[in-house]
Protein backbone atom coordinates (compact mmCIF):
# COMPACT_ATOMS: atom_id res chain seq x y z
CA UNK A 1 0.00 0.00 0.00
CA UNK A 2 1.83 3.44 -1.07
CA UNK A 3 -0.78 5.57 0.55
CA UNK A 4 1.14 8.03 3.34
CA UNK A 5 1.52 7.12 6.84
CA UNK A 6 -0.30 3.56 6.24
CA UNK A 7 -0.44 1.52 9.57
CA UNK A 8 -1.85 -1.79 10.27
CA UNK A 9 -4.50 0.10 12.50
CA UNK A 10 -5.09 1.82 8.56
CA UNK A 11 -5.81 -1.46 7.17
CA UNK A 12 -8.05 -2.54 9.87
CA UNK A 13 -10.31 0.40 9.31
CA UNK A 14 -9.94 0.14 5.49
CA UNK A 15 -11.63 -3.38 5.73
CA UNK A 16 -13.95 -1.98 8.47
CA UNK A 17 -15.14 1.20 8.09
CA UNK A 18 -16.38 2.38 4.26
CA UNK A 19 -15.35 6.56 4.77
CA UNK A 20 -12.13 5.61 6.45
CA UNK A 21 -11.27 3.56 3.28
CA UNK A 22 -12.60 6.35 0.78
CA UNK A 23 -10.09 8.82 2.69
CA UNK A 24 -7.45 6.28 2.64
CA UNK A 25 -7.82 4.71 -0.97
CA UNK A 26 -8.11 8.53 -2.67
CA UNK A 27 -4.49 8.89 -1.14
CA UNK A 28 -3.05 5.53 -3.44
CA UNK A 29 -1.14 6.23 -6.26
CA UNK A 30 -1.57 2.42 -7.94
CA UNK A 31 -4.06 2.40 -10.07
CA UNK A 32 -4.73 -1.29 -9.89
CA UNK A 33 -4.38 -1.26 -6.12
CA UNK A 34 -6.94 1.86 -5.90
CA UNK A 35 -9.12 -0.43 -8.24
CA UNK A 36 -8.59 -3.07 -5.95
CA UNK A 37 -10.54 -1.10 -2.97
CA UNK A 38 -12.43 0.55 -4.95
CA UNK A 39 -14.25 -2.18 -7.02
CA UNK A 40 -13.13 -5.42 -5.98
CA UNK A 41 -13.11 -5.81 -2.43
CA UNK A 42 -16.58 -3.52 -1.56
CA UNK A 43 -17.86 -6.89 -3.58
CA UNK A 44 -16.51 -9.34 -1.23
CA UNK A 45 -18.75 -11.39 1.12
CA UNK A 46 -18.03 -10.85 4.87
CA UNK A 47 -16.28 -13.99 5.50
CA UNK A 48 -13.47 -12.96 3.27
CA UNK A 49 -13.57 -10.01 4.75
CA UNK A 50 -12.78 -11.82 8.05
CA UNK A 51 -9.67 -13.46 6.65
CA UNK A 52 -8.25 -10.44 5.72
CA UNK A 53 -8.57 -9.21 9.43
CA UNK A 54 -6.81 -12.58 9.71
CA UNK A 55 -3.84 -12.17 7.84
CA UNK A 56 -2.87 -8.92 9.55
CA UNK A 57 -3.77 -9.91 13.44
CA UNK A 58 -0.67 -9.49 15.28
CA UNK A 59 -1.78 -10.21 18.93
CA UNK A 60 -1.16 -14.55 19.83
CA UNK A 61 -2.71 -15.63 22.21
CA UNK A 62 -0.71 -16.63 25.64
CA UNK A 63 -2.65 -19.89 26.83
CA UNK A 64 -3.91 -22.84 24.93
CA UNK A 65 -6.72 -22.12 22.17
CA UNK A 66 -9.27 -24.82 22.61
CA UNK A 67 -10.63 -25.54 18.90
CA UNK A 68 -13.69 -27.29 18.05
CA UNK A 69 -13.66 -30.48 15.48
CA UNK A 70 -14.91 -27.72 12.68
CA UNK A 71 -12.50 -25.34 13.45
CA UNK A 72 -9.46 -28.11 13.35
CA UNK A 73 -10.27 -29.37 9.69
CA UNK A 74 -10.48 -25.78 8.64
CA UNK A 75 -6.93 -25.32 9.73
CA UNK A 76 -6.20 -28.45 7.92
CA UNK A 77 -7.43 -28.38 4.65
CA UNK A 78 -9.76 -25.88 3.36
CA UNK A 79 -10.33 -23.74 0.32
CA UNK A 80 -9.35 -20.75 -0.37
CA UNK A 81 -10.99 -19.03 -3.03
CA UNK A 82 -10.19 -21.99 -5.49
CA UNK A 83 -7.28 -23.09 -4.27
CA UNK A 84 -5.86 -24.97 -1.73
CA UNK A 85 -4.90 -23.31 1.78
CA UNK A 86 -4.78 -24.38 5.28
CA UNK A 87 -1.59 -26.83 6.92
CA UNK A 88 -2.12 -28.82 3.83
CA UNK A 89 -1.82 -26.12 1.71
CA UNK A 90 1.51 -24.35 2.72
CA UNK A 91 3.18 -27.99 3.41
CA UNK A 92 2.37 -28.39 -0.28
CA UNK A 93 3.56 -25.11 -1.36
CA UNK A 94 6.63 -26.00 0.70
CA UNK A 95 7.52 -28.95 -0.21
CA UNK A 96 7.30 -27.80 -4.16
CA UNK A 97 9.72 -25.16 -3.65
CA UNK A 98 11.96 -27.45 -2.21
CA UNK A 99 11.35 -29.97 -4.45
CA UNK A 100 12.65 -26.96 -7.61
CA UNK A 101 8.96 -27.40 -9.01
CA UNK A 102 8.02 -23.70 -8.13
CA UNK A 103 10.41 -20.62 -7.37
CA UNK A 104 9.28 -17.63 -5.06
CA UNK A 105 9.88 -14.39 -6.49
CA UNK A 106 10.10 -11.18 -5.29
CA UNK A 107 6.71 -10.05 -6.17
CA UNK A 108 4.63 -12.16 -3.80
CA UNK A 109 4.63 -14.53 -6.63
CA UNK A 110 5.29 -17.99 -7.63
CA UNK A 111 6.97 -18.95 -11.05
CA UNK A 112 7.68 -22.18 -12.32
CA UNK A 113 10.93 -23.46 -10.70
CA UNK A 114 13.44 -25.67 -13.37
CA UNK A 115 11.55 -28.71 -12.85
CA UNK A 116 8.03 -27.77 -12.91
CA UNK A 117 7.22 -28.64 -16.53
CA UNK A 118 8.08 -32.16 -16.11
CA UNK A 119 7.10 -32.70 -12.64
CA UNK A 120 3.00 -31.14 -13.93
CA UNK A 121 3.67 -33.92 -17.26
CA UNK A 122 4.74 -36.84 -15.29
CA UNK A 123 1.54 -36.15 -13.20
CA UNK A 124 -0.47 -35.45 -15.65
CA UNK A 125 -1.79 -32.27 -13.87
CA UNK A 126 -3.56 -29.84 -16.91
CA UNK A 127 -0.81 -26.98 -17.71
CA UNK A 128 -1.73 -23.83 -15.58
CA UNK A 129 -1.17 -21.10 -18.30
CA UNK A 130 -4.72 -22.14 -19.91
CA UNK A 131 -6.18 -21.04 -16.42
CA UNK A 132 -3.91 -17.79 -16.15
CA UNK A 133 -5.16 -15.85 -19.29
CA UNK A 134 -7.52 -13.50 -17.65
CA UNK A 135 -5.46 -14.24 -13.92
CA UNK A 136 -2.15 -14.19 -12.17
CA UNK A 137 -0.08 -17.63 -13.08
CA UNK A 138 0.83 -18.01 -9.43
CA UNK A 139 0.28 -16.24 -6.47
CA UNK A 140 2.05 -16.62 -2.71
CA UNK A 141 -1.19 -16.31 -1.38
CA UNK A 142 -0.57 -15.39 2.84
CA UNK A 143 -2.52 -17.99 4.93
CA UNK A 144 -4.69 -16.55 7.36
CA UNK A 145 -4.21 -19.54 9.74
CA UNK A 146 -0.64 -20.39 9.49
CA UNK A 147 0.82 -17.19 8.64
CA UNK A 148 2.74 -18.91 5.48
CA UNK A 149 2.34 -18.64 1.91
CA UNK A 150 -0.41 -21.03 0.21
CA UNK A 151 -0.19 -21.00 -3.54
CA UNK A 152 -2.84 -19.31 -5.31
CA UNK A 153 -3.44 -18.21 -8.51
CA UNK A 154 -3.99 -20.38 -12.05
CA UNK A 155 -1.60 -22.93 -10.67
CA UNK A 156 -3.15 -23.07 -7.01
CA UNK A 157 -6.89 -23.89 -8.77
CA UNK A 158 -5.47 -26.53 -11.21
CA UNK A 159 -3.49 -28.19 -8.03
CA UNK A 160 -6.57 -28.35 -5.90
CA UNK A 161 -8.88 -29.49 -9.22
CA UNK A 162 -6.46 -32.16 -9.83
CA UNK A 163 -6.60 -33.37 -5.99
CA UNK A 164 -10.06 -33.43 -6.05
CA UNK A 165 -10.22 -35.43 -9.27
CA UNK A 166 -8.01 -37.78 -7.95
CA UNK A 167 -10.35 -38.36 -5.04
CA UNK A 168 -7.47 -37.51 -2.69
CA UNK A 169 -9.25 -34.47 -1.13
CA UNK A 170 -13.36 -34.37 -0.86
CA UNK A 171 -15.42 -31.10 -0.13
CA UNK A 172 -17.75 -31.26 3.00
CA UNK A 173 -20.95 -30.31 2.75
CA UNK A 174 -21.85 -25.94 4.00
CA UNK A 175 -18.26 -25.77 4.78
CA UNK A 176 -14.79 -24.50 3.28
CA UNK A 177 -12.87 -27.61 5.00
CA UNK A 178 -11.26 -30.18 2.87
CA UNK A 179 -11.47 -33.96 3.72
CA UNK A 180 -8.50 -35.92 2.71
CA UNK A 181 -9.07 -39.54 1.89
CA UNK A 182 -6.76 -43.00 2.49
CA UNK A 183 -5.65 -42.01 -1.24
CA UNK A 184 -5.15 -39.16 -0.55
CA UNK A 185 -2.66 -39.64 2.15
CA UNK A 186 -0.61 -42.00 -0.28
CA UNK A 187 -0.86 -39.20 -2.82
CA UNK A 188 0.20 -36.37 -0.78
CA UNK A 189 3.23 -39.03 0.75
CA UNK A 190 4.15 -39.52 -2.67
CA UNK A 191 4.94 -35.84 -3.23
CA UNK A 192 6.46 -35.52 -0.66
CA UNK A 193 4.26 -34.42 2.48
CA UNK A 194 3.64 -36.39 5.54
CA UNK A 195 -0.16 -35.72 5.52
CA UNK A 196 -0.85 -38.28 8.17
CA UNK A 197 1.72 -36.51 10.30
CA UNK A 198 0.54 -32.88 9.91
CA UNK A 199 -3.30 -33.77 10.43
CA UNK A 200 -1.97 -35.82 13.90
CA UNK A 201 -0.49 -32.78 14.53
CA UNK A 202 -3.42 -30.44 14.34
CA UNK A 203 -5.75 -32.56 15.73
CA UNK A 204 -5.31 -32.41 19.45
CA UNK A 205 -7.92 -29.81 20.97
CA UNK A 206 -5.32 -27.60 22.40
CA UNK A 207 -2.98 -25.91 20.16
CA UNK A 208 -0.26 -23.14 21.68
CA UNK A 209 0.87 -20.64 19.78
CA UNK A 210 4.09 -19.02 20.04
CA UNK A 211 6.02 -16.39 18.28
CA UNK A 212 6.88 -17.82 14.71
CA UNK A 213 5.23 -21.09 15.16
CA UNK A 214 2.42 -22.42 12.68
CA UNK A 215 -1.08 -22.01 14.01
CA UNK A 216 -3.11 -25.27 12.81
Amino acid sequence: MDAKNMTLLSVYKMITDENSRAGIVCQVEDPVTRDFWQRTFVEWPAHYRLEALGAIATIRPTKPVLRTPRDQALCFARTCYDHLAGTLGVELAAALEGKGIVTATEDRKYALGPDGPSWLTRWAIEDPSRRARHREFASRCLDWTERRPHIGGALGATLLASFIERRWLQRKPESRAMRITERGMRGFAELGIPALAIHHSSSPAYATYSKGARSA
